[in-house]
């Protein structure tokens, strides 16, 4: 039997890391030919560690790279750009902190508590965790920082404790444990939660709740405190407490209100909380080897890197994200995922921002031979001509209004699908999900051959076979347009490949700076502000917004044999094989930029080194800094005034 010890970072929402003996299959059940960055992500590798936040969860791969799915309210699933040799992940409520490997921590999500402002000295951390507003750190030294949220007297550290040998934050309190086997609290008392029962000894794991505290026993027993809901199997008072039987434990995990409990044998007990479906552990879940609990959902990695999740799903934060080797295409919305598989399939992940319900595929879907998607939709068209699109209210599942069968190729935009039809008339409908056939009908016919299709401006846009570009309406062309493979389009631009593989774009001002020596191309996409470009040499190359890390994309990515954006989501399937030996060595790029008194602005480096500085001139839209280098670089912030600065620079 495999070696399954672990060691828990406890937290509100657990974390867990597997020992240097931990071994796990040679099989990677994640084998991905796509790669996905921006606001979403697919996993490629086995993982070794999970943690769950409020609504979203986190998984750590084995190659120190982190991906992230659920919900994505304030950027908590946006990692920090370049994110990698991380050893240990913790999740807040909203926030997530990553320990890297040389004992650096970062963080990133929500900060209006200051959970994400890392102190800057202090040296190196073996431990992190996190509790819904605050941020805590175990140094080498044994002594703990805490920072952020504090008003509950979560950084009052008692003195006195001896060598500390891990730390757990709750929402409002912290656990501390000892290397005698003591376990320490502190903090928000409301439920007894910090009462450590008298004579807890011999303790070697602990975990927090929101209302709960647990503590693994060195003989495998489990011990709870706190929130009497937290520590049943049935909420009735006077049902017995699960821990009283409970034994041969190897770890524990604290969700937000229930308990998790992995045993020698690898399999899961899980107890309290409301009923969200947090503690019904899926039918024949074994082989565990670590475990980790959110607010209503709860995940568990298997020996050989696969993760399983259940529980609450509203924002698919127990919907697992797995890379598939078989991609033929991707289309991504504004918080959802599809991946269109060669046998005609689709996996989907992500969900609905409008109803924050899983956009799923209907189980009535035949094979499909192209996939695109809206803000909240995907449609897809089946190799029978029929276009099926689902998402948005209720999961409606709705049929394009067109004769059966008449569809030769799809476009999607934010808010509409447009088709060519096998007789050459092209038509754009827009989803309608209260209707009864849900769609009503736009306008756009001409029978003719067409090559291509787009919506751009929410228009369409078709390209004949002789490279001439028609729009709906006309005026939508420049008309210095010339001969075009391609075209994609997003909700404000249009970017376009020219017959000799150059690029070019118009529509928002700040989405046309193609980059300067871009080369020779094979094709283009577009997403909701940012563009893509495939090179001839089978990189890759992003431009536009990136509040989302959209247009970073990964060092080393190469053999891509075709590109997809799409939201603030972008994608690459590889020529052959899977994703492997991507360089994840840190790029000197835009960390950030703020104004220093007035328009006077400074531009700084991943390190903090300063990049450039000077005036800029605000227009009302746009920032003017005549002064900076020229280039590639697009950035979107907020300077410190509130006025958002969009700036390019080449590095």
């Amino acid at each position: 039997m495999q070696d399954r010890r672990i060691l828990h970072a406890s937290h509100l929402f657990a974390s867990l890391i597997l020992l240097a003996g931990t071994s796990l299959a040679a099989t990677n059940p994640y084998e991905s030919n796509v790669i996905v960055w921006g606001n979403q992500k697919v996993l490629t590798r086995p993982v070794v560690a999970v943690s769950a936040g409020f609504m979203n969860s986190t998984a750590l791969q084995d190659d120190g790279t982190v991906v992230q799915w659920g919900n994505n309210w304030n950027d908590e699933n946006i990692t920090p750009p370049d994110l990698d040799s991380i050893a240990m992940v913790s999740s807040g409520s909203y926030h997530v902190l990553g320990l890297k490997k040389n004992g650096t921590v970062v963080a990133w999500g929500a900060n209006g508590n200051g959970q994400c402002d890392v102190p800057k000295s202090g040296g190196a951390a073996k431990s992190i965790a996190a509790g819904s507003y605050t941020s805590l750190a175990l140094r080498e030294d044994g002594s703990i920082v805490v920072w952020g949220d504090t008003a509950q007297g979560q950084g009052r550290i008692p003195a006195n404790m001896g060598k500390i040998v891990q730390v757990a934050a709750g929402v409002y309190h912290v656990l501390a444990l000892n290397s005698d086997g003591k376990v320490f609290a502190w903090g928000d008392n409301p439920n007894g939660q910090t009462s450590v029962p008298a004579g807890l000894g011999k303790v070697k794991a602990i975990s927090a709740g929101r209302l709960h505290s647990m503590a693994l026993l060195e003989n495998g027993k489990v011990v709870t405190w706190g929130d009497d809901y937290s520590r049943r199997s049935d909420p009735n008072p006077a049902a017995k407490d699960i821990t009283d039987t409970l034994s041969s434990v190897q770890a524990i995990a604290a969700g937000y209100g229930h308990c998790l409990a992995l045993r020698t044998n690898g399999t899961v007990v899980a107890w309290g909380g409301t009923p969200q479906g947090q503690t019904v552990i899926p039918a024949g879940l074994n082989h565990v080897v670590g475990i980790a609990g959110g607010h209503d959902h709860s995940i568990a990695v298997k020996d050989d890197g696969a993760v399983v999740a259940w529980g609450w799903n509203a924002w698919g934060q127990a919907t697992i994200p797995a890379g598939v080797n078989d991609a033929k295409a991707v289309a991504a919305g504004f918080t959802h995922l599809a991946v269109l598989r060669i046998d005609g399939s689709v996996k989907a992940w992500g969900y609905s921002g409008a109803t924050n319900t899983p956009i799923l595929p209907p189980k009535s879907l035949k094979k499909a031979t192209q996939i695109v998607a809206g803000e909240n939709f995907t449609a897809a068209l089946q190799e029978d001509g029929d276009v099926v699109v689902w998402g948005d209210t209720n999961q409606a599942v709705l049929t394009m209004p067109t004769p059966r069968g008449t569809v030769k190729s799809i476009a999607g935009s934010r808010n509409s699908v447009a088709a060519i039809l096998k007789d050459g008339s092209i038509v754009r409908w827009v989803p309608d999900w209260s209707g009864s056939d849900g769609l009503t009908t736009a306008s756009g016919a001409s029978t003719e051959t067409w090559k291509g299709l787009a919506l751009g401006f929410e228009s369409p846009f078709a390209l004949r076979a002789n490279g001439a570009l028609v729009a709906w309406p006309d005026s939508l062309i420049p008309p210095s347009s010339s001969v075009f493979a391609s075209v994609a389009g997003g909700p404000a631009h249009i970017v376009a490949l020219q017959a000799n593989g150059s690029v070019v774009t118009w529509g928002d001002t700040m989405l046309l700076h193609v980059p300067t020596g871009l080369g020779k191309c094979r094709s283009v996409a577009a997403g909701q502000l940012h563009s893509m470009a495939l090179l001839e040499n089978g990189t890759v190359a992003a431009w536009g917004y990136n509040r989302q890390n959209q247009t970073f994309v990964p060092m080393g990515l190469s053999k891509v044999k075709s590109i997809f954006a799409g939201g603030w989501t972008s994608a690459a399937i590889l020529e052959d094989g899977i994703v492997a030996g991507i360089d994840r060595e840190r790029r000197n790029g835009i960390s950030s930029i703020r104004s220093v008194g007035g328009h006077f602005v400074e531009v700084r480096d991943l390190s903090g080194r300063m990049i450039w500085s000077g005036t800029a001139t605000w227009d009302g839209k746009v920032w003017s800094v005549p002064s900076m280098p020229r280039g590639t670089w697009i950035l979107r912030a907020k300077t410190e005034s509130g006025v958002e600065a969009q700036i390019v620079s080449l590095l």
